[in-house]
């Protein structure tokens, strides 16, 4: 399952990027939003779906992923990917 999110997230960033390589104008900046969101989204669905998937021996925290923390944790990701978008030409 992660490999399939892996695939698709690699697709769809790429794709998004090509736009931002065509744009000469005002929307190539979201077109480099758009591709830092796709990317960063992708980053925390695999780990959502990693960490759904692991079954470790030792205890944490309750074992497995909490639901109510699960969408923040993705917050970390998004940065780096929305910075490094714009970066890359």
């Amino acid at each position: 399952m992660a490999a399939i999110v892996c695939t698709i997230t690699v697709f769809t960033a790429f794709m998004t990027f090509t736009h931002v390589l065509d744009e000469r104008n005002p929307r190539r900046h979201a077109w480099q939003l758009v591709t830092g969101l796709c990317s960063a989204t992708g980053i925390w669905a695999i780990h959502f779906v990693v960490m759904l998937a692991f079954q470790g021996r030792l205890p944490l925290h309750g074992g497995g992923m909490d639901i109510a923390t699960a969408p923040a944790k993705g917050g970390p990701s998004h940065i780096p990917a929305g910075v490094a978008a714009p970066l890359v030409e």
